[in-house]
């Protein structure tokens, strides 16, 4: 068991990889070297500047890196606005649910709601220009282009005013042509498509 009451052997850097060493095995010499060695502070201004420039070589790097990963896109977005009152998906329930041409109650598909057989309804509309405009707009999946340059198109269609995909349309807008204020805030959702 060790002497609780033994001096205590202070442990001290000494220069170099791994270079620690117990003071008081050390000679006066080396003792004054080391002081010495502590005391150059021209030593110590040199290890912080060449600790900075890794630093900054690093960064430098990290910013060369980053710079190649960049590249210029060209986007071309087309969006397509229908008229009031068209709905090119519940264009498509109409045709399934009978707005078109007649449909046996035993043919109709499940999804089917009453109001989706109106003819004189956005089910009962054959497609618009816009929407049929809106089908051959080129839209990519991905990026096109390799290297510094590349592309990218994509479309949207928005609903015609009045009418929401797959519900029943407002009455209102046909009548008087004036929107609820809900309906307004369509042509922003546009924008908040991923």
């Amino acid at each position: 068991m060790p002497n609780k009451n033994a001096p205590r052997k202070i442990w001290r850097h000494v220069g170099g990889e791994g270079g620690y060493r117990y003071l008081d095995d050390m000679n006066a010499q080396e003792l004054a070297d080391l002081e010495a060695l502590n005391r150059n502070y021209e030593l110590i201004a040199a290890a912080d500047a060449a600790s900075h420039q890794k630093c900054f070589d690093y960064y430098e790097q990290k910013q060369r890196e980053e710079q190649a990963k960049k590249f210029d896109l060209r986007l071309r977005i087309g969006v397509f606005f229908d008229g009031t009152g068209n709905n090119a998906s519940n264009t498509f329930d109409g045709k399934r649910c009978g707005a078109h041409h007649p449909v046996r109650a035993e043919d109709l598909d499940g999804s089917c709601k009453a109001y989706m057989a109106d003819p004189e309804s956005s089910y009962g509309n054959e497609l618009s220009n816009v929407a049929l405009l809106s089908g051959l707009y080129e839209s990519d999946k991905e990026l096109k282009g390799s290297g510094k340059s590349r592309s990218l198109q994509r479309r949207f269609y928005m609903d015609g005013i009045g009418t929401v995909r797959g519900e029943e349309d407002s009455g209102s807008v046909r009548v008087r042509g004036v929107a609820k204020p809900e309906s307004r805030s369509e042509s922003g959702r546009c924008f908040s498509i991923s």
